[in-house]
């Protein structure tokens, strides 16, 4: 009977000790853009590095047209930590309502796969240099082995006001991330055919409105009062059978 009151005492100091332990949590590592811009067509020469708002249009005159705009994003990505393990990825972006932005089709987010032209910043184009005739990516772009749909938005009412969040996430924006060994990744936001024109801040805009941003977000970490009942569990058996 000692035995067994010594064995109920300890269980239930260590239960004690677990039901007081808190979950730990780990906040997301979010980066923000160091390069952002748009395109016009396929051979327009004109750079837009310097704008203050992001264009996307796919006119109706096809891809090649001086009205069809693709806006490009980069990212440095060596302090977003923990992507190989993360649960999650967003890539997020504020609607410019000043312009004459439509309220309907859809925003394509793509990415430039790891190593193809365009990927690197300084290498395949620069924010102050890039343009319709000399992108090294050119729409209509292919989800395939050089460009990744990674996500799409469809625009409505409740979603195309100025200042609203655009947040792109799913398993292969992810993948892309975690697919990543150069520690810098492009993306490009499209319209799809006939789409209006939409507009988003860039980083360079005086409005106090927040650039592009790349986010991750970990893995959960098991509270530490189940990993304890866990062990509990086994402790308990192993007193039993001492008993």
């Amino acid at each position: 009977m000692k035995k067994m009151t010594h064995t109920k005492k300890t269980l239930s100091v260590l239960t004690a000790c677990a039901l007081s332990s808190s979950a730990s949590s780990i906040a997301a590592t979010i980066i923000t853009t160091d390069a952002d811009t748009f395109v016009q067509g396929t051979s327009n020469t004109n750079n837009h590095g310097s704008a203050e708002s992001l264009l996307v249009k796919r006119s109706s005159a096809g891809a090649g047209s001086q009205y069809t705009r693709t806006t490009w994003i980069h990212f440095d990505t060596t302090t977003l930590t923990g992507v190989a393990t993360a649960a999650d990825a967003s890539f997020t972006i504020t609607v410019d309502g000043g312009g004459t932005n439509v309220t309907s089709g859809t925003i394509s987010l793509w990415g430039i796969v790891d190593g193809q032209a365009g990927d690197a910043l300084g290498t395949d184009w620069t924010e102050s240099g890039i343009n319709g005739a000399n992108a090294p990516q050119k729409p209509d772009f292919t989800d395939g082995a050089i460009t990744q749909l990674l996500g799409t938005i469809t625009l409505d009412a409740t979603n195309t006001a100025d200042g609203a969040s655009h947040i792109f996430t799913s398993p292969e924006l992810l993948s892309f991330l975690q697919a990543n060994s150069n520690d810098e990744v492009t993306f490009m936001l499209t319209r799809n055919q006939n789409d209006g024109n939409f507009t988003y801040y860039s980083k360079e805009n005086t409005s106090s409105m927040d650039a592009a941003t790349l986010s991750i977000t970990p893995a959960a970490i098991p509270e530490p009062t189940s990993s304890a009942l866990i062990g509990l569990a086994g402790i308990g058996f192993l007193l039993r059978r001492r008993r």
